[in-house]
């Protein structure tokens, strides 16, 4: 059973803002009032949506950064439902999670509360990756 159809979860973006919207491929970029961009995908057997956000570029040799980004996944106290991992295709330090549901009822509003959840975690980790 499909739960994040590409056009309910277009659906629920445009609730969420009305100038959102998946393209072609299932993917909707979005960036909130403190300047976080965010990749939102649908997969293709529409089953869940990844969240992606790049938290800072990475320098090779800079290991401090990587043991710092890697030591916000403990237990997940800092990343919350996500993950912090370095993305070698970007050369960049990341913030993803994935949504999975089982039904649609009452999914709306857990959409919405993850994407609302997800931004405020990504502009938190991003400000800690900065001290």
């Amino acid at each position: 059973m499909t739960v994040y159809s590409k056009v309910q979860v277009d659906k629920w973006l445009k609730e969420y803002d009305s100038g959102l919207a998946l393209d072609s491929n299932g993917v909707c970029y979005l960036r909130s009032q403190k300047r976080v961009e965010v990749a939102l995908s649908v997969s293709p057997d529409e089953t869940k949506v990844m969240l992606y956000a790049a938290l800072r570029q990475y320098v090779s040799g800079n290991e401090a950064l990587l043991q710092k980004a890697m030591a916000m996944n403990l237990y997940q106290e800092v990343s919350s439902a996500g993950c912090v991992a370095f993305d070698p295709q970007n050369s960049a330090i990341v913030y993803t999670a994935v949504m999975t549901g089982k039904d649609q009822h009452d999914e709306r509003d857990r959409f919405h509360g993850n994407l609302t959840a997800f931004f405020e975690n990504a502009a938190q980790l991003t400000e800690q990756l900065a001290r």
